[in-house]
């Protein structure tokens, strides 16, 4: 888990230190540093070097200086490169920024390489999501049986979930459409049926990755569904299925989103950009919003008071 993060002169972000819970909304404006943000991040926890262009515009002449405080112990960057102990690095299992694709995510893939005690690794389209699902087919048949039965449940329409092999290599997932005598192709299956179960898949990855970060997960999903989704990165951050618990960190524009958000345990942090161009980020004010969530949602709280409405008033 990424406790903190430290930040010094890295691109929008002149100097800040914030703090991070297993579940971590990031709202703000547009261009207001969260896919920056979520960039830092992972790069961090993959141990990759930062560039001389990723510095801070008037401060290029300065050194970027990152740290991440993980329950592994610090991860430091200097001048572009790792300082200090590596370690913590080797106990972060493939950390990773998903934006899943407008047209929704592909439900044909590459097929899996058998390697004793390895799952398939998703990328940050989400694209292996059917060599997933056909390694718990093949590898964990009462993991497949739950997830296929849940997915049923949820999406009305669906009577059935197949994985085919069209090829030697690939694997492909058809659904069964109550009243419709064939098999729907993965292309005629919609953008928000396509992400819920991407993160259904996910909700029952046996070993997902560590820190799971999620650009906008609410794009092509209809609002009442949204709650469905926090509901499933829940179940990722306790590892209700999975060998261990995952933290999730996201981005949001969306208020129906951020009503499933519960302040007392997840955290939510404001993006703002100050008149020097720099962006700052703040922990929503718990107390000063506790006010207002007697009568009003969190996202009616956002969409009304804005930015400045979610974190606390200048003494």
């Amino acid at each position: 888990m990424l406790k903190s993060i430290s930040i010094q002169n890295f691109r929008c972000f002149r100097e800040l230190d914030v703090e991070l819970r297993p579940l971590t909304v990031l709202i703000g404006p547009n261009d207001s540093g969260k896919s920056s943000f979520l960039s830092c991040c992972r790069a961090c926890l993959r141990g990759e070097s930062f560039q001389h262009n990723d510095a801070w515009g008037d401060l290029r002449a300065k050194a970027i200086r990152i740290v991440a405080q993980t329950e592994f112990g610090p991860i430091t960057f200097e001048n572009g490169g790792l300082k200090g102990d590596t370690s913590p690095l080797q106990s972060i299992r493939h950390p990773q920024v998903f934006n899943l694709p407008a047209d929704g995510v592909a439900l044909s893939s590459l097929g899996f390489e058998e390697k004793p005690g390895v799952v398939p690794e998703i990328l940050g389209d989400g694209r292996e999501i059917p060599a997933l699902v056909d390694f718990l087919l093949r590898h964990d048949r009462h993991r497949f049986d739950q997830l296929v039965s849940e997915f049923i449940q949820t999406i009305d329409d669906v009577e059935q979930m197949t994985v085919l092999t069209p090829t030697r290599d690939t694997r492909q997932i058809v659904l069964k459409i109550k009243n419709c005598a064939d098999p729907l192709p993965p292309s005629h299956i919609s953008v928000g049926v396509r992400a819920i179960l991407f993160y259904l898949t996910m909700s029952y990855h046996p070993k997902p990755p560590s820190v799971i970060m999620i650009e906008e997960p609410e794009n092509g999903v209809h609002p009442k569904r949204l709650c469905d989704i926090v509901n499933l990165l829940r179940r990722i951050v306790t590892g209700q299925h999975s060998d261990r618990p995952s933290q999730v960190i996201l981005t949001t524009h969306s208020p129906y989103l951020l009503d499933a958000v519960d302040l007392s345990r997840d955290q939510v942090l404001v993006f703002r950009r100050n008149s020097d161009g720099s962006r700052t980020i703040e922990p929503a004010d718990k107390e000063r919003l506790d006010i207002f969530l007697d009568e009003f949602m969190l996202g009616e709280v956002w969409y009304n008071q804005g930015e400045d409405g979610m974190v606390a008033k200048p003494q």
